[in-house]
């Protein structure tokens, strides 16, 4: 593991308490969750029985009422803690069609080509790949199947994705680059 993840890791491990504290008490986490679910229930409509992938999951807030649900899930953290947290939690609902895997989202090499009908990359996850964020998008297009679908929000008030602040893209490409400039690059050289 390289020393951004080894950080990340680290990182994400201290915040387990607040992650959920924070999905359970404030307000603007529940507006933000619920919002994300509509996007979601929107992907999903009717069906049963999807494979998902939820990358960067943390401690389950989609994964595990996903699974709940019937679909058959892959949730993977760069945290052990998170995991943790979100295995008790399966476990504690007796939840069996969640798998867990320790990763960051920029190597999904434990994954197959097109082997997920939704993938789901929410809140932090991609904002913290800074330097390999053209790596993860294309890893996440990578394991989608032909047709699915792709639930993706970066944490970033402007919507950029940098390495060391927008001064980082301006100085060496010119434009600040976005999720959406990024995805669409992606979206035009990708097979299928």
């Amino acid at each position: 593991m390289d020393q951004n993840n080894q950080q990340l890791k680290s990182f994400w491990d201290g915040r387990v308490d607040k992650e959920l504290e924070r999905e359970k008490s404030d307000p603007r986490k529940q507006v933000h969750t619920d919002l994300i679910w509509r996007e979601i229930q929107r992907c999903i409509g009717q069906s049963t029985c999807l494979t998902i992938l939820d990358a960067g999951a943390g401690t389950g807030r989609f994964s595990i009422p996903l699974a709940e649900k019937g679909h058959r899930v892959f949730h993977l953290d760069i945290s052990p803690k998170m995991l943790e947290v979100a295995k008790e939690k399966a476990r504690e609902q007796g939840i069996t069609s969640i798998e867990f895997f320790q990763g960051s989202v920029d190597d999904l090499s434990c994954f197959e080509n097109n082997s997920f009908d939704l993938v789901l990359c929410l809140d932090s996850p991609l904002s913290f790949c800074y330097a390999t964020y053209e790596k993860a998008l294309s890893e996440l297009v990578r394991v989608m199947k032909p047709r699915a679908k792709l639930v993706l929000c970066v944490m970033n008030r402007t919507g950029v994705i940098t390495e060391g602040g927008v001064n980082f893209d301006l100085e060496h490409f010119g434009t600040a680059k976005t999720s959406i400039n990024s995805f669409s690059k992606l979206a035009r050289v990708s097979p299928g």
